[in-house]
């Protein structure tokens, strides 16, 4: 009992301490957060998040007269009754065949707002996703003239992107990771993204930069900055004259939604009300939107569509698929890691960047697969051989079950009776592997501090420290990095001083006896 309750003061005391600061502006994301949020606040942030559709520099496209209608056989299945009761999943779809399968929408009394078909979900980093698309679609209009035009922004001259071939940007392998990190500038650490045009970065962080050579090569490196470049360029080819009509033919004639699609640019450098010359002039293009969630399943059926038909715009997604670039990371393809709690979805499950899309899923490897995917568990994957689309609008990455909402729809093209037996099986083999018991875990920390003290060794972590840890891997029997250690609770202090024998502790695979005769090795 008294367990219980300090893990519960210390999760209670963590999500205030992260929801006070995550949440005053209404926009940062809650993620890494090491518990589910509650229910009230997954609500507001939707909520909070919502405002920002209609804001002062928002913009929108009207739905089509003649949305795509998707035929329905929809299946119920147990998993997804507890897995939209308490995951931080908002809304789930699965379509195969051209057959809408699932339709999840959570509970009635989960919240007190009801979510349906008429409400709006952000992208998020699915937008980069479109804007890719939307580039393809302006390369078939004749806007563009290939993958390998070069960025000829004007704005942009100076700068390290400019004159580079816009597949180096589509990829993000432009070789800028020494000038931009995911959200910030290195040199001044200021925020760029959504906060000013990419005028401001032009005269200041950007000016006479150069890209880190060789640039297209193994150089992949994740960033927003990248995709508002292409947003503002692709805006800069079309023109402010054609700007409205493409983006109303694109919408509604080509992919067909239902429901108006809200963006918001950039805020330009003035206070006043400027042309869209000027604001192109500026580089206000932002590759974030809104839409509603038989929408997002619109436009990924569309992304599909094109894909099998071999038009214009599916050929140049083919393109953009054979040119993928390995996104560097380290994927365990013998052990993959569809769980809630785990890593988030297909961003830490892809191998492969293909234009804005991500490629070579864990556990999907054979598959021709685009994943479209953004911050706090939004996910669309798309099957283009077995013709399966998987829709999933969530407010908390890390708790939206991949597994059951993605992994095995998209794999088997049904939730499966049982949780997948091969990931059952991995996890039967890590609980043999690891004891994260609070008994074994507060025996072996006992056992190294007593060496610590015997041996001299300092920033041993402190009582809070350990409880914090150990509540935190409960029922998580996966090997941890020093990263996923601090993450779960120990101070970077400690783990800086003592690196070694704390991932030891907390991956030690022999008994407690085993481990307490040398604790350090």
């Amino acid at each position: 009992m008294l367990r219980a309750f300090i893990s519960f003061l210390l999760i209670s005391v963590f999500t205030s301490s992260v929801l006070g600061s995550q949440f005053d502006n209404g926009r940062s994301e809650p993620d890494n957060m090491l518990s589910r949020l509650p229910d009230k606040y997954l609500e507001m942030y939707h909520s909070r998040s919502d405002k920002y559709r209609t804001g002062s520099t928002s913009y929108s496209v009207d739905g089509s007269s003649n949305p795509v209608q998707f035929q329905k056989s929809v299946e119920k299945h147990p998993r997804l009754d507890e897995v939209m009761a308490t995951s931080s999943s908002f809304s789930f779809l699965f379509l195969e065949d051209g057959e809408v399968i699932y339709d999840e929408l959570p509970p009635e009394g989960r919240f007190k707002k009801t979510f349906s078909n008429d409400t709006y979900f952000p992208s998020h980093s699915i937008g980069k996703s479109i804007t890719s698309y939307m580039i393809g679609h302006a390369i078939c209009k004749g806007y563009i003239a290939s993958i390998d035009a070069p960025l000829d922004f004007p704005l942009m001259q100076n700068t390290l992107y400019f004159g580079q071939p816009i597949i180096n940007l589509l990829n993000m392998v432009a070789g800028d990771r020494h000038v931009i990190g995911r959200s910030t500038f290195i040199s001044s650490g200021r925020k760029f993204h959504g906060d000013f045009p990419l005028l401001s970065a032009v005269q200041a962080e950007l000016k006479d930069t150069q890209p880190l050579a060789p640039v297209g090569s193994n150089q992949h490196y994740y960033s927003n900055y990248t995709s508002d470049i292409l947003y503002s360029f692709l805006m800069y080819k079309v023109g402010a004259k054609d700007w409205d009509s493409f983006l109303r033919y694109f919408f509604q004639e080509h992919i067909r939604v239902e429901k108006p699609i809200f963006w918001q640019y950039l805020p330009t450098t003035t206070n006043y009300n400027v042309t869209l010359e000027e604001k192109i002039e500026q580089g206000v293009g932002r590759y974030g939107f809104y839409a509603t969630r038989y929408d997002f399943l619109r436009i990924a059926n569309s992304i599909m569509t094109d894909w099998q038909n071999n038009t214009c715009e599916g050929l140049y997604l083919k393109e953009l698929y054979e040119r993928r670039v390995n996104r560097n990371i380290n994927v365990s393809f013998s052990n993959y890691s569809w769980q809630p709690g785990e890593d988030p979805g297909s961003w830490a499950n892809s191998a492969e960047y293909a234009g804005q899309f991500y490629a070579k899923l864990n556990g999907l490897e054979d598959r021709t697969i685009l994943a479209l995917v953004g911050a706090l568990g939004q996910e669309i994957i798309i099957d283009m051989g077995k013709s399966r689309i998987a829709v999933v609008s969530s407010n908390q990455e890390r708790y939206v079950d991949g597994r059951t909402l993605l992994y095995e729809p998209i794999k088997y093209g049904r939730i499966q009776k049982k949780p997948d037996m091969i990931a059952d099986a991995l996890t039967k083999v890590s609980k043999t592997k690891y004891d994260r018991t609070t008994v074994g875990m507060t025996k072996r920390f006992e056992c190294l501090k007593r060496y610590a003290i015997e041996n001299g060794l300092a920033a041993i972590p402190s009582n809070q420290e350990i409880e914090k840890l150990i509540s935190n891997l409960a029922n998580n029997y996966f090997y941890r990095s020093h990263r996923q250690i601090v993450k779960a609770g120990i101070s970077k202090e400690a783990m800086d001083a003592n690196k070694k024998a704390l991932v030891r502790l907390v991956n030690f695979e022999g008994t407690n006896e085993e481990y307490c005769s040398k604790p350090v090795l």
